[in-house]
């Protein structure tokens, strides 16, 4: 049984202007820390080096920083290992639509968020090399949804880590420049993290649907459990992570409503987003393959948002893709190496190149 955090909490609009209000008080006094030192760059260097949950930390870490690696690697409480497992064995059998998912859907769907939107681009982790963070963005889902994930000889924990403390160092990066005004909330604040992990639980999962791909009940609430679980370890409240599907889902109806606009950074986000899917399938043409399915898997309202042509009569390469994944349930095709092959693949992009955990314009003190 799950324990239940939200008993009573019914998300509004003044409880959401609230949590724009907080960010990650743990993570930002250990962000002001490492740009009070001299050797800031080398800090941030060694920070990129951590990788297995169970490695001893380098030596040279100052000591509030194994602190904050100790103190925010413990799971939960609540923490089901009986929903983690089946958590990670969903991803391993549909391992292909899920990251289809988070390049057509997820990060599309994040840039939508107006306001939000603007944050990833002042922050530029995705602007000036877009594949480059694509396949990051891929590796740490790989990395949390791994069966190790949670365990020594997994990575999961220390890439949470990492990026939690990578979203203090954008806040302290955007206030010490001047570039974010936080009259409407801080930067990376609390119902923008929420929103994010939306996008990682329950938008995969409404995409699947859309791809034919039916999921029990079960393997739902254990998908959204694993993300829950994940967004604890990242900083999240605990009173913006629900349990059920349908509690989850009116906090994304109206975090939706709250802030989604078309802006100037989302048609740019959308646009570096689109000409890196070129990328990865130059032999298919944008408006044939790419929009329509994007358009299928992110609605009308979406899509018209980020300009992405959206049409009500599904284009062939969608009805294929939807006949594909039928077919692939109804004969229990496990897609184990399918999976392999996307994490040798995303093994292969990141190779040789640096770990640079932030971009260098932010290393600057």
């Amino acid at each position: 049984m799950i324990a239940k955090r939200n008993q009573g909490i019914v998300p509004n609009d003044i409880f959401l202007n609230q949590k724009r209000k907080v960010a990650d008080a743990v993570a930002d006094q250990v962000a002001n820390r490492i740009f009070g030192e001299a050797n800031a760059r080398e800090i941030l260097a060694t920070i990129a080096t951590i990788s297995k949950n169970g490695n001893s930390l380098p030596e040279t870490l100052p000591e509030y920083l194994k602190e904050y690696f100790t103190c925010t690697s413990i799971l939960p409480d609540w923490a089901s290992n009986r929903h983690l497992k089946m958590s990670a064995n969903f991803f391993s059998s549909h391992t292909q639509p899920i990251m289809m998912c988070l390049m057509m859907l997820s990060l599309p769907y994040c840039y939508a968020a107006g306001a939000d939107a603007e944050v990833l681009l002042l922050s530029q982790r995705i602007g000036n090399d877009t594949r480059k963070r694509l396949t990051e963005t891929g590796q740490f889902v790989f990395d949390v949804m791994d069966n190790d994930a949670f365990e020594p000889a997994g990575c999961g924990i220390r890439s949470i880590q990492k990026v939690r403390l990578m979203h203090a160092v954008v806040r302290f990066h955007l206030q010490k420049n001047g570039l974010w005004n936080n009259e409407n909330g801080f930067a990376i604040n609390q119902e923008a993290m929420a929103g994010t992990n939306l996008a990682f639980s329950l938008m995969i999962l409404r995409g699947l649907q859309r791809q034919n791909i039916s999921n029990s009940a079960d393997q739902e609430d254990a998908y959204i459990h694993r993300w829950n679980v994940i967004g604890y370890l990242l900083g999240v409240n605990e009173d913006l992570l629900y349990d059920s599907i349908k509690e989850t889902a009116l906090l994304e109806e109206l975090i939706r409503k709250r802030h989604f606009k078309k802006s100037k950074a989302g048609l740019e986000l959308t646009a570096a987003l689109v000409n890196t899917a070129k990328e990865f399938f130059p032999d298919q043409p944008v408006d044939q393959f790419l929009f329509p399915i994007m358009s299928h898997l992110l609605g009308k309202q979406v899509s018209d948002i980020l300009e992405i042509p959206y049409s009500e009569q599904k284009s062939n390469i969608v009805s294929l893709l939807k006949l594909k994944n039928t077919f692939e349930q109804v004969f229990n095709i496990q897609s184990g190496s399918v999976k392999l092959a996307m994490k040798r693949q995303l093994q292969t992009e990141n190779e040789g190149k640096k770990a640079d955990f932030l971009s260098p314009h932010i290393l600057h003190k």
